[in-house]
């Protein structure tokens, strides 16, 4: 029988999570929490989907990867979600396509980024808010880049009946003939060429008992340009609910992860970034410890004398309070290790003295909450009776098969559920 340890001896409190604590305890208020790292939290074909729907979950939760261990372990209320896919909820008009990655899109090939796209010049998409108050507020799921299009909702009734929420001019307007560009501005800094899971918020004007269709159709436009949807999110705006967005990209160092990081993390305005700090991808690329350390001090405080910036994921910025985070060491994979139980060096470096690197950093700063998932793996196959070594354990094996990878690298079904042991009672302050 296995004895792993708890989670206490992994986890490093610092200062903690008092405010996101405290709204999982009292329910007044939705929540946002932010999922961002590499392919540990991206990629889906390691886990298996068993019977999941994923065109009635959240976007990119495709299979029982951690994003839904973490979105079932929270037990806070949850939005509808309705993909485009979802059986007799939309109708399209014009030639539609769907696709998990297209060359105008930087995510291509490191995340499940499914996406619907017509560049026909009849592009029209129909649903109808049903009646009841789970439906009456809801939030259109999009994607833009550099082949959007400029589209138009419209409500059934005209005016009166639902309300778009303007992020520029931060207001609720009529959505009866509301404008949206899907086109992405490139060259901008920190935003990347693409962005996934753009919402426009709607809230429902006429009463809850009754039903209004909509139609979101594109306006215009030059040859190419293309309407893009993934779906709906709905949810009663009495009842406080959380949205989980995983923003993570697969084969990513923070260096990488910084050109998406306001269109795919802070525009979300999370009230808590989960940060999986992509050591495996950073050590294979570039394995100096030191550069390890600048990137993370970077990125999560932006004080590293001499190189201060605004952006850092702690810093607050327009007036807002800053989100808060919760930092994951990733576990160590099989080709760190030699069948001996040895460890592996990277040129001169062996993936010990580089985490460790990081480690100190995080213990001098002792502000910022961490979970060291690289201890805790080791610690849960060591308890594992059924091998031998870490590096039989740490082996590839399949999605749902004995060891703790699908590939050697990737955590599988047995794997993650390490991680959702550890992580979901740090997430529910336990």
């Amino acid at each position: 029988m296995s004895m792993e340890p708890s989670v206490a001896p992994f986890y490093h409190p610092g200062a903690g999570l008092p405010r996101f604590h405290r709204a999982l305890r009292e329910r007044t208020r939705d929540l946002t929490l932010v999922l961002w790292g590499d392919s540990l939290l991206a990629r889906e074909q390691h886990t298996s989907a068993g019977d999941l729907d994923p065109a009635a979950l959240p976007p990119t939760m495709h299979t029982r990867k951690l994003d839904w261990h973490v979105w079932q372990g929270l037990h806070y209320p949850q939005p509808t979600y309705r993909r485009l896919d979802y059986p007799g909820f939309f109708r399209t008009d014009g030639d539609w396509c769907v696709a998990e990655g297209d060359p105008a899109w930087d995510d291509t090939g490191y995340r499940p980024g499914w996406t619907a796209f017509s560049a026909d010049g009849d592009a029209a998409c129909h649903w109808t808010l049903p009646a009841g108050r789970d439906w009456s507020a809801a939030a259109l799921i999009y994607r833009t880049d550099a082949t959007g299009t400029q589209a138009e909702l419209h409500a059934e009734g005209g005016s009166g009946s639902v309300q778009a929420w303007d992020e520029a001019r931060r207001a609720w307007v009529e959505a009866d003939g509301y404008r949206l560009w899907q086109r992405q501005e490139t060259g901008v800094p920190r935003t990347g060429n693409t962005t996934y899971q753009r919402r426009l918020h709607l809230r429902r004007i006429a009463p809850p008992n009754r039903a209004v269709a909509m139609r979101l159709h594109r306006v215009g436009g030059g040859e190419g340009e293309r309407l893009l949807l993934w779906g709906l999110e709905a949810w009663d705006p009495s009842r406080p609910v959380l949205r989980l967005i995983n923003s993570a990209r697969g084969s990513h160092t923070l260096e990488m992860l910084v050109h998406s990081l306001e269109n795919e993390v802070r525009s979300h305005r999370p009230d808590l970034i989960v940060l999986e700090l992509p050591l495996l991808n950073m050590l294979h690329q570039r394995p100096d410890p030191e550069d390890g350390v600048r990137w993370v001090w970077d990125v999560v405080w932006g004080d590293r004398p001499g190189a201060e910036n605004d952006w850092a994921l702690t810093r607050g910025r327009d007036g807002e309070v800053a989100p808060e985070v919760l930092l994951l060491l990733p576990h160590h994979t099989h080709v760190h290790l030699s069948p001996e139980d040895g460890w592996v060096g990277y040129g001169k470096i062996a993936p010990p003295k580089y985490f460790a690197a990081v480690r100190e950093l995080l213990r001098r700063r002792g502000d910022v909450p961490w979970l060291d998932m690289a201890a805790a793996f080791l610690a849960a196959i060591d308890a594992d009776p059924r091998f031998g070594s870490r590096y039989e354990a740490l082996a590839g094996s399949a999605p749902g098969g004995p060891t703790y990878t699908n590939d050697g690298l990737h955590q599988n079904d047995r794997g993650t559920a390490v991680y959702a042991r550890h992580l979901c009672p740090v997430l529910r302050g336990e």
